[in-house]
């Protein structure tokens, strides 16, 4: 697995970026016990994948919309 750049964690959700994610558009990789979702950065936030459920996912979701603008903000810092 890539090493991680970013990683933060809010309630029980692990929000991560991967250094091999260079060259794809910003995203974030969401992590719950056993289950993982990837949601683009856009506004609105774009779902790629999820094994979440939907009660997990729309709360991770919410997190990464109240968070957008900080999320593209790192993405950048470290990737441009």
């Amino acid at each position: 697995m890539s090493p991680n750049y970013f990683e933060g964690r809010v309630g029980p959700y692990e929000f991560r970026f991967y250094a091999a994610d260079r060259g794809e558009p910003p995203h974030v990789h969401i992590y719950h016990d056993r289950a993982e979702a990837k949601i683009w950065l856009e506004n609105p936030p774009r779902l790629e994948r999820s094994s979440l459920n939907p009660k997990d996912l729309k709360k991770a979701t919410r997190v990464v919309e109240e968070n957008l603008d900080y999320m593209v903000s790192v993405w950048h810092d470290f990737f441009d």
